[in-house]
């Protein structure tokens, strides 16, 4: 499931607001002749009176989740106080048609538009019987899988990264020179408590140009290819949903090198805004981990028995993140951890509440009878 900004219904059906054009001949003539793509000026003429307006702008806010367009202005989503607004904002709209009007037909075409708006919300606040979900799914377990068989998963970990020998000496076989690494994980790590030079950290202060450069590379869509097919082939048959798997894409890689520092702090990821109760929690590492340069974990929520996952790669360990604490610790050991984690939930439990991500992370679906269908 690609990404989206959780838009439910699309502004620009909006019918209380007229669009007029108005294009400078010379403008749109210099546009042929250079053959640049036509822009447009659009200007915006509300038919309503401010005060009506305000009330269903308010209303849309608070059933979006955030004030305008911008996805910068985020608040909290309340549908039923949007309800209540709504109500508000149509009763004062047919107070102001029933005074007479010269744009009547107009506003009742607005006000039948926000009438099928309101129905379509309430219709969605409506209480609907939760799917069961078997905890069973997310008890701590470690499960093996062939590193022949998804061997492309550490290959193409290693191309993402540019490096040839062992990932745990990774640290070590990293000249700290030349070009920045292609992968942002990597050049975070090298920069966080390492003299990198200007060029490397000037780039690292620029993660969001970093990321997207690196997104858009063919190492990065042959690692999420890898990626892909083992949560299709290994990780969806111990969901076990008939109905297939929403999974967090791409997953995230991390890059523990020796430190004093740790990476992160203790939590559980429900402490944190768009997790949904039924993630299940994935920990992949590539290289070998214990002691320091693992991942620490709670048996059960709230027991605060924490013990260091001891994992060889070609083992990875599932549990319940969203509610057992986790953290890791200044890595001492010498030896570089290179490892994923990823969430997933069961399609038949997937609510899409967040726009199509879990977490802050972006997600996708799979589903086996698509797939079938796909062939």
């Amino acid at each position: 499931m690609a990404a989206s900004d959780g838009e439910e219904f699309p502004i620009a059906s909006d019918p209380s607001e007229e669009i007029r054009c108005d294009r400078d001949e010379k403008d749109q003539a210099l546009e042929g002749e250079l053959g640049l793509p036509s822009k447009r000026s659009v200007r915006q003429v509300s038919l309503l009176p401010p005060e009506v307006q305000l009330l269903f702008d308010n209303a849309k806010s608070l059933e979006r989740g955030r004030r305008g367009r911008c996805l910068a202005n985020m608040i909290e989503r309340k549908p039923r106080e949007a309800l209540a607004m709504y109500a508000e904002a149509l009763e004062a709209l047919s107070v102001y048609i029933e005074l007479g009007s010269p744009h009547s037909a107009d506003l009742a075409r607005i006000r039948k538009h926000y009438e099928e708006r309101v129905a379509l919300l309430s219709a969605s606040l409506a209480p609907v019987a939760a799917a069961p979900f078997d905890e069973a799914c997310r008890q701590q377990s470690v499960f093996c899988f062939d590193t022949l068989e998804y061997g492309s998963l550490a290959s193409t970990t290693k191309r993402v990264l540019q490096v040839e020998g062992e990932l745990s000496h990774l640290h070590s076989s990293v000249p700290l020179e030349g070009d920045a690494p292609l992968c942002p994980a990597l050049l975070t790590a090298f920069a966080r408590d390492r003299k990198v030079p200007a060029t490397w950290r000037l780039l690292a202060s620029r993660r969001k140009q970093h990321i997207k450069s690196f997104r858009a590379t063919a190492e990065y869509a042959a690692w999420l290819d890898a990626y892909r097919r083992f949560v299709r082939e290994v990780v969806a048959p111990l969901v076990g949903d008939p109905e297939g798997l929403v999974f967090q894409c791409p997953p995230t890689l991390r890059c523990q090198l020796p430190s004093s520092r740790p990476l992160g702090r203790r939590h559980r990821d429900d402490a944190y805004e768009g997790h949904q109760g039924e993630e299940i929690n994935f920990w992949l590492p590539l290289t070998k981990v214990w002691g320091s340069n693992t991942l620490h974990v709670e048996s059960r929520p709230g027991q605060a028995d924490f013990r260091p996952l001891e994992l060889s790669y070609g083992e990875f360990f599932r549990f319940h993140g969203g509610q057992c604490e986790h953290f890791t610790m200044a890595n001492d050991t010498g030896a570089t951890r290179v490892s994923l984690d990823f969430r997933v939930i069961p399609r038949s439990v997937w609510r899409d509440q967040f726009g199509g991500r879990i977490g802050e992370y972006p997600c996708e679906t799979w589903a086996p009878l698509a797939e079938k269908l796909d062939v």
